[in-house]
This record gives C-alpha cells, sequence and structure tokens, in this order.
C-alpha cells in the first residue's frame, strides 16, 4: 500500500480542500462502532452525547454534519452550541412544527471538517 503525505490540499483553482478531521458512529447505548481522533463519548441524557476528540482542532466552529437512524419518527440529529476544539454535543430526536424532541435513536454519526 501507497502512503500520500501532504501539508494542503487544493484544488486545481487553488481552493482549500479539508478532510474529515474526527469521525464517530456510535449507538446511544454507548457502544462506538468506528471512530477517528475521538477519545470518548459521554451520556448526557435522552438523545444527547457529548463527543470528545483525540486531537485539537485549530479553531471552534468548524464545519460538522450528524445524521442518525433507525428509529421511528426521528429523522435527524443536530449539533448542539457546545463545539470547541476538543468536543461537540449531539443531539437526537425529531423534528415537527411544534419543535424539536429527543430521543436516543440506535444509531448517531458525526463528521468534522478542520484545515
Amino acid at each position: 500500500m501507497s502512503t500520500i503525505k501532504v501539508d494542503n490540499l487544493q484544488t486545481t483553482g487553488g481552493a482549500g480542500l479539508y478532510p474529515v478531521r474526527v469521525f464517530a458512529h456510535w449507538s446511544m447505548s454507548g457502544t462506538i462502532y468506528n471512530s477517528s481522533s475521538v477519545s470518548s463519548l459521554s451520556d448526557n441524557g435522552t438523545g444527547a452525547h457529548t463527543v470528545n476528540y483525540s486531537v485539537t482542532l485549530p479553531n471552534a466552529g468548524s464545519p460538522l454534519a450528524s445524521g442518525m437512524n433507525g428509529k421511528t419518527n426521528a429523522v435527524g440529529a443536530k449539533t448542539g452550541n457546545v463545539t470547541t476544539t476538543i468536543s461537540t454535543r449531539v443531539y437526537s430526536g425529531y423534528f415537527d412544527n411544534s419543535g424539536f424532541y429527543a430521543n436516543d435513536a440506535p444509531y448517531v454519526q458525526l463528521h468534522v471538517l478542520s484545515e
């Protein structure tokens, strides 16, 4: 197998490309199935977990995406306002016309991008 080592990724036009720096796929029971750059997972109550990074991101507020599946009416996951360079809080649940309702989805995932 070959190894590619680079300091910066760019498009041919010079725009920056940022790979996934943190990835986690877990169950709400706390089992981490797959991860990269994750040191631990904290249970914060129904439908809420904090993903703790094993790396420090260069800045808070890095772009991220989260999702979930496997539960009736569970249509998405959202991130909390606790996004730092060392952790992110993720909530699972469902939305309707009245708001967001937390519930424990069987599977949740998080992807964090950073320069």
